[in-house]
């Protein structure tokens, strides 16, 4: 992601028109959508080769892909009239995304962060804030999307299997033990 465009899209700009993209002020920018691997996984990352880095983060792209698209169908909504209780269509997101590798502990904990701009453009054709509550109500489905898509992209390019899934819809990968992924 470019800086400045980076920097317009969070002032409610458009990168390349500077047109303003929400007729209102906000109080609230972005949204961080934070897109975590399972610790095996940031175990492999940390310890493996480059190619395996490289695949990894290939279905991290795939995953992050799917997460995006379950957003843009399922949670992209805008509101309008009094106290905004019609809620309608968005036209998309605007996400930018980055990697970070560690935890605040300075463990091995690759995650990916979404931003998500606070604007998308209605049916009326009015860019405005984004209705917040569908993407808060979709948080757990879309975390459940994004290891399912990371769990097939890493079975089908690394190889890996997984231990049963657990009731957050997290798989560690089979053969890396409990006490590694802990410590």
């Amino acid at each position: 992601v470019d800086a400045d465009d980076f920097r317009a899209v969070i002032e409610g700009r458009n990168p390349q028109t500077g047109q303003v993209l929400r007729a209102n002020a906000v109080q609230v920018k972005a949204f961080d959508v934070t897109a975590s691997v399972p610790k095996s996984v940031s175990v492999m990352w940390a310890l493996g080769d480059d190619e395996t880095r490289k695949l990894i983060h290939e279905a991290l792209d795939h995953a992050q892909a799917s997460v995006v698209d379950f957003l843009e169908q399922e949670a992209t909504k805008v509101r309008r009239g009094h106290a905004g209780v019609d809620v309608l269509e968005g036209d998309g997101l605007l996400v930018a995304a980055f990697d970070h590798r560690t935890s605040r502990a300075g463990d091995p904990n690759l995650h990916r962060h979404l931003i998500v701009a606070n604007a998308s453009r209605g049916p009326d054709g009015r860019d405005t804030a984004l209705d917040s509550r569908q993407l808060y109500r979709n948080r757990f489905t879309a975390e459940a999307v994004m290891q399912s898509v990371l769990r097939r992209e890493l079975a089908t390019r690394v190889g890996v299997r997984f231990d049963e899934i657990d009731s957050c819809g997290v798989g560690e990968i089979t053969g890396i033990p409990h006490d590694v992924r802990r410590e």
